[in-house]
């Protein structure tokens, strides 16, 4: 349930003529029909994976954050990466912006009580 979220990491790839994989379908109709699965304001960032061969590069990521954003209100926290096949440095550069987009803020300062700080252990 993402509604509990205070921020939404997406990757993405886009499959076919250009439309988000099956397992983000129902994640994106539920976007569109506004059934609860956007908080308006939460912050949220959108790595788009795609293939620069094909004609709809990257249009799966770039659907969901045009949704998303339209649906919470706000704009992502860090530009969309659009990453082409395995592009690790492009995928490195975008998550060390997205570590120092969200540095200090509620979503990036970790859990109350000694836990773990999320970001640092999994990003």
């Amino acid at each position: 349930d993402l509604r509990r979220e205070a921020c939404v990491v997406m990757v993405c790839s886009t499959m076919g003529d250009g439309v988000v994989p099956t397992d983000a379908e129902a994640l994106v109709a539920g976007v569109e029909e506004g059934v609860g699965a956007v908080v308006p304001g939460a912050a949220f960032a959108v790595c788009a994976l795609g293939d620069r061969g094909y004609a709809h590069f990257c249009r799966g990521g770039r659907t969901v954050e045009e949704l998303w954003a339209k649906a919470s209100g706000r704009e992502a926290v860090v530009e969309r990466a659009e990453v082409d096949q395995e592009d690790w440095e492009a995928i490195n550069a975008w998550v060390k912006g997205l570590k120092s987009a969200l540095a200090g803020s509620v979503v990036g300062e970790g859990k109350a009580g000694g836990e773990k700080d999320f970001l640092e252990e999994n990003l």
